[in-house]
């Protein structure tokens, strides 16, 4: 039989972590693995038939799969809960890496193609994350009938309840995603 992940067109819908902060107390994605995400998430991207990349943009996770689907020539939507300006500041800008320069042109790109969604929800909305992960699962269940994957790129344990990428995949589960999960250190799961 097939292996079905080699052959199935294959939507992903992302969320993961963030770059840490430098002061971080508990490391989740150390800027020193980037790279070895990148290549783990090409591979990944490659065996899974993916068509279409489905996730926000913030440093770390959502970036560095926006850029692999890039150079696959996978289209990519990008969901962000508020206006790119507001939302390059706060989840972007404030971490160690050049991820400014590299969200800049991945906007650009992602708004000539006519795929960024933003949402204009205030930036103190402490749900606006959560709505912007609700508005990426939709996106992905309604995108054709494809196999569709909640793809997480995480240290794999949750912060607490209120961990957005522990709750993008719970959710994204409850309707009917399949799991994948790439460790931003150690081994996959």
């Amino acid at each position: 039989m097939a292996d079905r992940s080699s052959t199935t067109p294959t939507i992903i819908a992302l969320a993961g972590r963030r770059i840490d902060a430098v002061d971080a107390d508990v490391p989740r994605f150390p800027l020193v693995e980037a790279e070895h995400v990148a290549r783990k998430l090409y591979r990944r991207f490659r065996q899974e038939s993916v068509v279409r990349l489905i996730c926000s943009a913030a440093c770390g996770a959502d970036i560095i799969a926006l850029e692999v689907a890039d150079k696959l020539a996978i289209p990519a939507t990008v969901v962000l809960p508020f206006a790119s300006s507001i939302f390059r500041r706060i989840s972007v800008a404030d971490r160690p890496g050049d991820w400014g320069g590299r969200f800049d042109r991945l906007m650009a790109e992602t708004r000539d193609r006519g795929d960024l969604v933003e949402l204009s929800l205030d930036a103190g909305d402490k749900n606006a994350f959560a709505v912007a992960n609700d508005r990426i699962i939709q996106i992905a269940s309604t995108s054709g009938s494809y196999r569709r994957l909640a793809f997480v790129v995480w240290d794999g344990h949750a912060r607490g309840h209120d961990d957005s990428t522990a709750n993008f995949l719970s959710k994204a589960l409850s309707c009917g995603f399949e799991k994948r999960s790439m460790l931003t250190k150690g081994r996959e799961s």
